[in-house]
């Protein structure tokens, strides 16, 4: 059963429910904090995806089209709905990936 330890809102709400043990399916302003997660850089809109190995590795940009969580990975959402995990299959900054990329094309992989 959660209750508001387990609510984003905890620490806001603390004076309207007076402590931690309200059950979640009573309260209206509920919002499990492990559907939520915090980006370390603002204004993300493009992702950036490794693709290729040895001299054709590169960098793609694409836009994000939305942000998820499966089985407790973060993941960004493309245009075609897929599902690609971040810091493995697509970066947030132009230097993580660029990392990956020159590992690629010195075949350290």
């Amino acid at each position: 059963m959660m209750t508001c330890k387990d609510c984003i809102h905890q620490t806001v709400c603390f004076d309207w429910c007076r402590g931690f043990g309200q059950e979640s399916e009573l309260c209206k302003h509920f919002s499990d904090k492990a559907e939520w997660f915090h980006l370390y850089a603002k204004n993300h809109g493009i992702a950036y995806y490794p693709i290729g190995y040895g001299d054709k590795a590169q960098v793609i940009e694409e836009p994000i089209y939305g942000l998820g969580i499966k089985n407790g990975k973060h993941y960004i959402i493309d245009e075609c709905r897929d599902f690609y995990e971040i810091g493995e299959e697509v970066f947030l900054t132009k230097e993580a990936v660029e990392k990956v990329v020159e590992r690629r094309k010195s075949n350290e992989l």
